[in-house]
């Protein structure tokens, strides 16, 4: 389901013959596109190469890794970015968290990546991340992006210089989307894979429409039947 939920939102893509190449590990070059996209940046070109020298402007990725790289969102050595390395868990992690808005301030504690593991196991954007880094595949990709995408994003209050969460998530800040917890399912179209249903209105009833579908990566097709709750 998050495979379907990203390639539906043209986050994550196929290659030429439209296989989503699961398995395949996550290169840097494609993480880098990726979090263009998460913040709405999926059709921007540019006149200049990125800044690093292993990357000229005739790679397929310079033009959205100077779009991230000019809004903070990867780094490389000062020199170099390596865009053909494979992308470990930490590294795909540490991009998102920028994409929140927060990960500057982590970065900058110089903790990393204790720092990082403790503010998504803290605010349970993922469950259990511990230090053990690896290479990560395109469908472990696909499953950490759906869940920082329902994540909330944060912004520093310039009265305190102190960090906040917003009240919006990424979907709804930069994709102009929603996420919806304890839905009911009215609905499912499987051929679509969309569900309709209704979601808690502030007093609590379940008296507001889902205009359109969420579905978490954690949810099974079996799940989605009319009067079963997701979150």
């Amino acid at each position: 389901i998050a495979v379907l939920f990203l390639t539906m939102r043209s986050i994550m893509k196929g290659d030429e013959k439209g296989r989503f190449n699961p398995n395949q590990f996550l290169t840097k070059a494609e993480a880098a596109t990726i979090v263009c996209r998460m913040i709405g940046e999926k059709n921007t070109y540019l006149a200049t190469a990125s800044k690093f020298a292993d990357v000229p402007f005739s790679h397929w990725a310079s033009q959205t890794i100077a779009v991230a790289s000019s809004k903070g969102l990867v780094l490389g050595d000062g020199k170099n970015f390596y865009p053909n390395k494979k992308l470990t868990s930490m590294e795909l992690i540490t991009m998102c968290l920028r994409v929140l808005g927060v990960g500057k301030a982590l970065d900058e504690t110089g903790a990393w990546p204790r720092a990082h593991i403790n503010f998504v196991n803290d605010q349970q954007i993922l469950q259990g991340v511990t230090a053990t880094d690896y290479y990560v595949s395109r469908i472990e990709a696909a499953k950490i992006i759906s869940q920082f995408l329902a994540a909330k994003t944060w912004e520093v209050n310039t009265a305190s210089g102190i960090y906040e969460e917003t009240e919006y998530s990424v979907l709804e800040r930069y994709l102009g989307a929603a996420s919806y917890k304890n839905v009911i399912i009215t609905s499912y179209d499987s051929s679509r894979q969309r569900i309709e249903g209704v979601y808690e209105d502030r007093d609590g009833k379940y008296t507001e429409e889902l205009p359109y579908t969420y579905i978490s990566s954690d949810l099974y097709t079996d799940d989605l039947v009319p009067g079963a709750i997701v979150d």
